[in-house]
């Protein structure tokens, strides 16, 4: 495959400003989303002083930077919320759902065309097979800005966000990876000498572990979709385990669902996995569901 890409510099995302972006793009990306006043309020008060389009996403994240923070624990919205508002002015925690969501609003608030990307980034190099693995854990979400001329461009506002006190891990891994390249290099080459005595029994103890974790969490979405379907509220195909148990817990009146929506994210995103106890409750959920 080949492609081709126009060099996306500053002063070049500057200048497009002066560009007009295709009506197509501005009524389907750049229309004010259904948030609160308030959310619209610091939208125009962050950017206020921005003369380009690409200074005011730069000041919005900037903002995000500074007020708010990643966690991959941190709690649901509580029911009926704007989801972006309560996470703006309330909890302040997040996941980089939230944190790029927050950004897309606030860009239409202010005229920008915006939307949410979601995706991976490029997970690890396995030292053994020189492959790179990309698991679930290493599922990203970002926002993509559209200019005039240049077409949409990528931001990653989660690289700008501190961790939150009880986060292992945040932010853009990619981003973390350019900025301490040099460090894991030499991690990695460590490393690669330590497992040259014993490849084979790592590779099957890490085989046996994925293949451990990969079997609960596949049985348990295949019993929450079976569920779904039952219910008349199939999953969508964008939908991340999280978010279809959200909407199947709207679509139920039952927010226990939810619940295991966050087991299978914790068990697919974090190290360490979920805990048995956590398990355990899910399993428990989704057998009373049965009709």
């Amino acid at each position: 495959m080949t492609s081709r890409s126009v060099p996306a510099t500053a002063a070049l995302l500057r200048t497009a400003s002066r560009v007009s972006v295709p009506v197509a793009v501005l009524n389907r990306f750049a229309s004010p989303a259904l948030t609160t006043d308030r959310v619209n309020a610091l939208a125009r008060q962050i950017t206020a002083s921005a003369p380009t389009t690409y200074d005011k996403i730069r000041a919005i994240e900037a903002w995000l930077g500074a007020h708010v923070k990643y966690s991959l624990n941190a709690p649901l919205s509580p029911p009926n919320v704007d989801v972006v508002d309560d996470f703006l002015f309330r909890a302040k925690v997040g996941w980089c759902e939230q944190v790029a969501s927050s950004l897309v609003v606030m860009a239409r608030s202010v005229g920008i065309p915006a939307r949410l990307a979601t995706g991976f980034v490029p997970g690890h190099r396995d030292p053994l097979s020189g492959q790179f693995v990309v698991r679930e854990r290493d599922a990203h979400a970002w926002a993509e800005i559209y200019f005039g001329g240049v077409g949409w461009q990528p931001f990653d506002p989660t690289a700008s966000v501190p961790l939150a006190g009880d986060a292992p891990t945040g932010g853009s891994w990619l981003e973390v990876a350019r900025h301490h390249a040099l460090a894991l290099g030499a991690i990695a080459a460590v490393l690669v000498i330590g497992v040259v005595g014993f490849p084979e029994l790592q590779a099957f103890f890490r085989r046996r572990r994925a293949q451990r974790r990969a079997a609960w969490s596949t049985r348990t979405m295949t019993r929450l979709e079976r569920v779904g379907r039952r219910a008349g509220r199939a999953r969508r195909p964008a939908e991340t385990p999280r978010e279809y148990a959200n909407a199947l817990a709207a679509h139920l009146h039952d927010q226990r669902i939810a619940a295991v929506g966050e087991t299978l994210d914790a068990d697919g995103f974090s190290d360490a996995g979920a805990s048995p106890s956590a398990r355990g409750s899910a399993d428990s959920v989704l057998s009373s569901l049965r009709p």
